[in-house]
């Protein structure tokens, strides 16, 4: 029993606030192969965006599914991509869409570690040759009802240690597509924000 209020007095203590200054771009922007994988820190094999496009209303990831992005995995002979690769995805999407945030340079001096946990259903198997293309809904925040707008940027810190804190970037309810048939939902990733030296650390 006192374990149990030692915890709801923890959860307490943690406090989120949203970051201001987040920006949703009102003109579609482009990022390229290249400047993703500045962005990422993930290898050929892990990197599941060739293309990302912002607009007003969603965030959009696109790659054309490889051979080695299955390696390993494979059904009756037939390499497929792997469920867990859909959050992984909306990850590293939700990771560009972060590095876009230019107001907020100061703690994005790095690359983007990847997601922490995440909440997901696989709906069909996606194979070497689909493009797969995920999509992250935006809606921003309507202060008035306090509802929380996705994605976001979050600062996280504890009352009792005012000097720790970290971040985090949360998107909701992403869509993995191949043509007009649905392949995954994702209903929420969580993603940690450190530069380059927490990473090497």
């Amino acid at each position: 029993m006192n374990e149990g209020k030692s915890d709801k007095t923890i959860r307490e203590k943690i406090r989120k606030t949203i970051i201001s200054g987040v920006g949703f771009l009102r003109e579609k922007k482009i990022i390229d192969g290249e400047e993703i994988k500045s962005i990422l820190f993930h290898g050929d094999s892990k990197r599941f965006l060739d293309r990302v496009i912002i607009t007003s209303k969603k965030i959009i990831g696109e790659v054309t599914i490889r051979s080695e992005h299955c390696k390993d995995h494979e059904i009756d002979g037939r390499p497929i991509f792997r469920a867990v690769d859909y959050p992984e995805m909306a990850g590293q999407l939700l990771g560009v869409w972060v590095a876009q945030q230019v107001t907020q340079r100061s703690i994005l001096n790095g690359k983007i570690a990847p997601f922490r946990k995440s909440s997901f259903m696989s709906i069909a198997p996606s194979f070497p040759g689909d493009l797969l293309r995920m999509e992250i809904p935006i809606i921003e925040r309507k202060e008035e009802m306090e509802e929380d707008g996705s994605p976001r940027i979050e600062r996280i810190g504890r009352e009792d240690r005012p000097g720790r804190k970290r971040y985090q970037a949360i998107g909701l309810n992403a869509e993995a597509w191949v043509g007009n048939t649905k392949r995954a939902i994702i209903y929420f990733v969580e993603l940690s924000i450190r530069d380059a030296q927490s990473l090497a650390e």
